[in-house]
């Protein structure tokens, strides 16, 4: 009914919608009624005559409501205390753990993408907003949450020990590695508390424990993976997404372990909020699949009262830059229209691209940046697709069993959080590699320099004998506070040179090669760069530096040929420009800006074992170079 909207959104060069579940739920419908697929290809058609593909977001759980009258609460996640919620939008709060639960919703997901297989408009499936086995009690529209951890329904507890019969065959061999005594497994509860806020799980309690969050969040990642798999067989040919959120490590109390859930069978790794690029890019890059943000808070939650038009589009320039630089092919836009104003977010973000003093008909300053720089895109568009993140041999442990364990709650995740925002400022580029890839043989440490472990005082047997032997044959591992003190069944390991509580600093040699060990002693900022310190210590020169910190740098290495490299360059500054040289060690004998227009040849200066390449950008600006060898295709 209003032309001129549509209008707004090709002026922005937006190409698709992604439409909130409420487009295709019948308003005033409870979760009694079934949605007619035939609703969503309606709707698809509508915005492809004006030129927009859709993205279907699918809430299953909502079409499944014929299971009450045959299984009741059981329908829906129980916390430790049996109390369980049924009216809740967000957190898949359904039962996860049932098994009719899950043949339902995979049913009405094959029904659905079966009469939607052909519909042209459509560009694939989006599953489940912001995924975990939580449900919240608090009062909607305010800014406390009462969240509850889902996990303890009759279904749940049953799998749970199906699980521990699967993983220990007898009772007997799980009383041996755990040191319990347990008659049978009927006998294993779960543990009434998942975290706690001080000291330490011991013994028995801490192999319970990470037994149960092993099993919750591999029971989480199945259930989705059934879920994609029955969207799969019914419509082969579209992409489905998911739309987690993204903090680093995952979410352990809502059974959110990411790796796990990137194994499911997606076709793209999605990722929204809370984003450390770093750590998505490691999931893409072990599953081998392609990212996008599909939850695209252009503005970076600027503060609607105190960001101005100009900061705010230099915050966006930056702030889309980034995403491109780790390899974003797509974003989804978090709202067009009105600025989002949630209490329990925070409130008034600036994040609406509509101009609402002018009643939304016209974009606003701030959100021409976006076709001002996707424009720049088709000229970087191989070499940035086509090219790996140079990551100069840093790997970052996840330390899974410590994740699980929370001891206290949180450490482990606020320090990985913490160095991530350390090494992005001193332009390194780790890889984040969970504990059991290790076993799997997923990660070769051979291709690892310089090993960097956050708190980890769990650490299964076989992740210790790997590290162990690494160490001993030339490796480098720097760790943050305890390490390896523990086993993954709580049971304690003697201290070596690798593994110990370590209450003070120190470097030990250790066969052909050296453990460096920082305690969690002092200001957090002060450790923090004590210990990027020491990685740029143990690295020697890095691939990329600059002089001032205000910049943001990626090196990638393309495919074809190996020794063309693309550089980006931004200024995180939204208020002032930074004018500095960069360093790129490499023989580089050419540098090419594809930001502008034909691509134009920029002066490059030897320095020691690579190049100085001078830049002068202004707030929110980034620049993209191509580099090239002696030996390497002139053609950028």
């Amino acid at each position: 009914g209003h032309p001129e909207a549509w209008d707004l959104l090709r002026a922005l060069n937006l190409q698709a919608l992604s439409p909130w579940f409420g487009w295709y739920r019948p308003p005033g419908a409870t979760a009694g009624n079934a949605i007619d697929p035939c609703r969503i290809g309606t709707m698809a058609d509508r915005l492809g005559q004006e030129g927009l593909h859709t993205i279907v977001w699918l809430e299953p759980e909502y079409n499944i409501a014929s299971l009450w009258e045959e299984i009741g609460p059981e329908m829906y996640l129980h916390d430790a205390r049996g109390a369980w919620r049924r009216d809740t939008r967000i957190n898949n709060t359904i039962n996860v753990f049932h098994p009719r639960v899950r043949r339902e919703m995979c049913r009405w997901l094959e029904r659905l993408a079966t009469t939607l297989r052909y519909d042209p408009y459509i560009l694939g499936y989006e599953l489940i907003e912001e995924p975990a086995l939580r449900f919240d009690v608090s009062e909607n529209n305010t800014a406390t949450r009462q969240p509850r951890l889902g996990g303890y329904s009759r279904a749940a507890r049953l799998a749970f020990r199906r699980y521990l019969r699967r993983r220990y065959d007898t009772i007997d061999r799980l009383n041996r590695q755990w040191g319990t005594a347990y008659a049978s497994f009927d006998a294993v509860h779960p543990p009434a508390e998942l975290a706690r806020r001080q000291g330490q799980w011991q013994g028995t309690e801490a192999a319970l424990l990470i037994a149960f969050q092993t099993f919750r969040a591999s029971e989480h990642a199945e259930y989705f993976r059934q879920l994609v798999g029955a969207l799969h067989a019914a419509d082969p040919r579209r992409p489905v997404i998911p739309q987690c959120t993204t903090p680093l490590f995952g979410d352990p109390l809502g059974a959110v372990d990411l790796f796990r859930m990137g194994e499911a069978g997606w076709d793209i790794i999605t990722f929204h909020t809370a984003t450390d690029h770093a750590y998505v890019h490691s999931i893409a890059h072990y599953l081998d699949k392609p990212i996008w943000n599909d939850e695209y808070i252009w503005s970076g939650r600027a503060d609607r009262k105190q960001t101005g038009e100009r900061q705010l589009r230099a915050r966006a320039g930056i702030e889309l830059w980034r995403n491109l630089m780790w390899g974003a092919r797509g974003f989804v836009l978090f709202n067009i229209d009105f600025p989002w104003n949630h209490p329990k977010d925070g409130g008034d973000w600036n994040n609406d691209l509509l101009n609402e003093g002018l009643g939304d008909a016209a974009p606003r300053y701030a959100a021409a940046v976006f076709p001002q720089i996707l424009r720049k895109i088709p000229a970087l568009f191989d070499a940035l697709y086509a090219s790996d993140v140079v990551t100069e041999g840093v790997l970052v442990l996840e330390p899974t069993s410590s994740i699980y364990a929370a001891v206290p709650t949180g450490t482990t995740q606020w320090w990985a959080r913490r160095l991530s925002r350390e090494f992005s400022r001193a332009w390194i580029r780790p890889r984040f590699c969970p504990e059991r890839y290790l076993l799997q043989g997923r990660e070769d440490l051979r291709q690892c320099r310089v090993l960097i472990v956050p708190p980890a005082p769990y650490l299964p047997a076989g992740v210790a004998a790997k590290l162990h032997a690494w160490v001993e044959n030339g490796g480098t591992v720097i760790t943050l506070g305890p390490f390896g003190t523990h086993d993954a069944h709580g049971r304690p390991r003697p201290a070596s040179p690798i593994f110990g509580p370590f209450p003070r600093e120190k470097t030990t040699p250790f066969g052909a090669g050296t453990c460096r060990h920082i305690p969690l002693r002092g200001n957090p900022d002060q450790i923090a760069a004590k210990l990027c310190r020491a990685v740029v210590s143990a690295l020697g020169r890095r691939a990329v530096a600059a002089t001032d910190s205000r910049l943001e740098l990626m090196l990638r290495q393309c495919r074809h040929p190996t020794r063309r490299y693309l550089l980006i360059a931004g200024n995180r500054d939204t208020r002032q420009s930074v004018t500095d040289t960069i360093l790129v060690r490499g023989p580089f004998t050419r540098a090419v800006d594809i930001t502008v227009d034909g691509g134009m040849p920029v002066p490059v200066h030897p320095d020691r074992d690579g190049v100085r390449l001078p830049v002068d950008l202004a707030p929110g600006e980034a620049r993209a170079f191509i580099l090239e060898g002696e030996n390497s295709s002139r053609k950028p």
